[in-house]
């Protein structure tokens, strides 16, 4: 065990009275650990390794109503405190000159096990309120604890004479003890949105010991606090008697349940409590935050961007605008972005309502992003039925933004439009990317609205479409998946075309589907050179990094990695001959695929 040394100081005031004052008062020694002067400390505990700052302050000083009072000394000057530096070890040790001068810290000396205090103390000094004289920062090195007293002994000063004060010992004890199991709860919050009654939605906390081997962590007791809405589903955390070893988890499911009668926001929390002995006799409380809110269902009218037409029994919700799973796609410079937008409508009992008297909603992009579309080409396949842009839409400009109108009405009375089954698709719209359109960044197509029925509420989610030069997302299905993409992949080079390319391995709601397409989409990554991180002066597809490739190392490390390989199972056997990445390089191939390669990894 390193000996380290830990150095406390004891400092010797000497307090006096304004003329005025006639009596002499003791000053107060007082130790704060937390950096909150309102609030002071007779112990700390800390982990073996654990750095900790104290503060000394002297406090309630004598006489506070006078303007001023004397600080001197006389005596011993060399006073300190031993401990033992098995335990403690001190790091740094500075003195308040500005906040109170009784010393520069020049006038103090380090020695084993003490700090002496030396030089003349300044005569005259002015100080009022709560004053910090010294800082210290300490670490533990080793088990067992130490306390320190520090102790008034000497005298206070007035002008030229000076008198006795009672002794008092301000004591502070450490504490230092071996690292016990560590708590971490994923996630440490959780909003459940907006839940329409009735309904429920449930949410899976892990929670896991994080501290070092040899540690071992109880879950004693889980429950919420407010119920309803919130309740335990189930949970394995307090029915493991041998408890929670290093790196090892357990789960909890919790429900937030909205029935008839419950709207309102709701927030509670998740308490979990844990202790590193198993009979749980004096467990911490850990609370996880916990809201959501109560909706009755409102009737709205939506619109859902899709690389796919809608069309009936399809099922979709979402809650809002800003839902997490809104549509993502990807494109490069001068590529066309072709997506379906779709239709659907909800009455206020949450049932489909297809006679309205319309909709009409605005199509917005950025134009530093895509060229403006040809509206009489580039919008297709539009629902017939009420449309009421009898001409191709106008282009206009709002702000930095650009944007066209959309419109369906009927005038009929009653209306009764679309008087078709939902959802269903409105219309297929394109757009071409700038070349200019910078890589990696990400926009919006979004929806707002402009006019809707009566008592109808306007919702809409957004196509977010990210530039890419590249990517392994070979049928533009919005994910990357190991039996289409990779197999894509790996059978081009291979050397199969046509339908033995794509046969079985194509997504049909992908946006490339075409077996000529592919083969030019996967050829431009075998032969461009990236741009991304270090794989610099080498193509896309040579994740090896060897200067070729080939169907049975690039491939099949790709295909390897979309199923979920790691380590040297991901490259064992599959790197090229010369290659500057090798099989001991698995994270780094791993990291540049999901980085470089995948558009959809964060």
């Amino acid at each position: 065990m390193k000996k380290l040394m830990f150095l406390a100081l004891v400092m010797l005031f000497f307090l006096g009275m304004s003329v005025s004052s006639a009596i002499a008062q003791d000053c107060y020694l007082k130790w704060d650990v937390d950096n909150d002067p309102t609030t002071f400390e007779t112990e700390v505990t800390a982990n073996v390794g654990d750095t900790v700052t104290v503060d000394l302050w002297i406090t309630d000083i004598p006489d506070p109503g006078a303007s001023s009072f004397e600080v001197g000394y006389t005596g011993d000057k060399s006073v300190g405190m031993k401990h033992d530096t098995n335990v403690l070890q001190c790091n740094s040790v500075t003195v308040n000159t500005n906040d109170w001068p009784l010393f520069t810290y020049a006038d103090w000396t380090t020695v084993p096990g003490r700090i002496n205090a030396g030089g003349a103390a300044p005569v005259g000094v002015t100080n009022t309120g709560d004053k910090k004289l010294i800082t210290i920062e300490f670490q533990c090195v080793g088990e067992g604890s130490e306390t320190f007293d520090f102790t008034e002994n000497e005298r206070f000063y007035l002008g030229g004479g000076s008198f006795d004060v009672d002794k008092e010992t301000y004591a502070l004890t450490i504490i230092c003890k071996s690292p016990g199991p560590v708590k971490e709860v994923d996630p440490d919050s959780w909003d459940f949105g907006s839940v329409v009654i009735p309904g429920e939605k449930t949410k899976e906390f892990t929670v896991k010991n994080a501290g070092p081997a040899g540690t071992t962590l109880y879950i004693c007791d889980v429950s919420v606090d407010t119920t309803p809405p919130f309740s335990i589903v189930s949970e394995n955390c307090t029915t493991d008697p041998d408890g929670l070893g290093s790196g090892e988890t357990c789960t909890i499911e919790v429900k937030f349940n909205c029935p008839n009668g419950s709207e309102g926001h709701y927030t509670g929390n998740l308490i979990i409590k844990h202790d590193d002995e198993p009979s749980c006799t004096d467990p911490e409380i850990n609370e996880v935050p916990l809201e959501g809110d109560c909706i009755e269902f409102k009737a709205k009218q939506m619109i859902m961007p899709r690389l796919w037409p809608c069309t009936p029994p399809y099922h979709w919700w979402f809650e809002s605008p800003d839902d997490p799973n809104e549509p993502t796609m990807t494109a490069t410079p001068n590529e066309e972005v072709c997506f379906y937008v779709n239709y659907d409508a909800f009455d206020d009992e949450g049932k489909r309502e297809t006679e309205l008297s319309g909709i009409g909603f605005w199509v917005e992009y950025d134009p530093n992003f895509f060229e403006d579309p040809d509206t009489s080409k580039d919008i297709k396949h539009i629902f017939p039925k009420g449309y009421m842009n009898l001409t191709p839409p106008e282009i206009i400009t709002d702000g930095s933004k650009k944007k066209f109108l959309m419109a369906w009405a009927d005038p009929g009375s009653p209306p009764a439009w679309p008087n078709e089954p939902l959802p269903l698709p409105l219309f297929k719209v394109c757009f071409v990317v700038k070349n200019s359109a910078p890589i990696d960044e990400t926009t919006q197509i979004s929806f707002t609205a402009s006019d809707t029925a009566v008592g109808y509420d306007f919702q809409a989610q957004s196509m977010n479409v990210k530039i890419v030069s590249f990517n392994i997302d070979i049928d533009k299905s919005g994910d990357v998946r190991p039996l289409t993409d990779g197999l894509l992949i790996t059978r081009y080079l291979f050397g199969f075309r046509g339908n033995n390319l794509v046969s079985g391995a194509v997504d049909p709601t992908g946006g490339r589907t075409d077996a000529s397409e592919i083969a030019d989409w996967i050829e431009r990554g075998r032969v461009e050179p990236s741009t991304c991180d270090d794989q610099q002066n080498y193509v896309h597809l040579d994740v090896d990094k060897n200067g070729e490739v080939t169907a049975l190392t690039d491939g099949i490390i790709i295909l390897r990695h979309l199923f979920g390989y790691t380590g040297t199972n991901l490259t064992k056997g599959a790197i090229g001959p010369g290659a500057k990445r090798t099989e001991t390089d698995a994270n780094l191939i791993a990291t540049y695929i999901d980085d470089c390669l995948d558009p959809y990894k964060p």
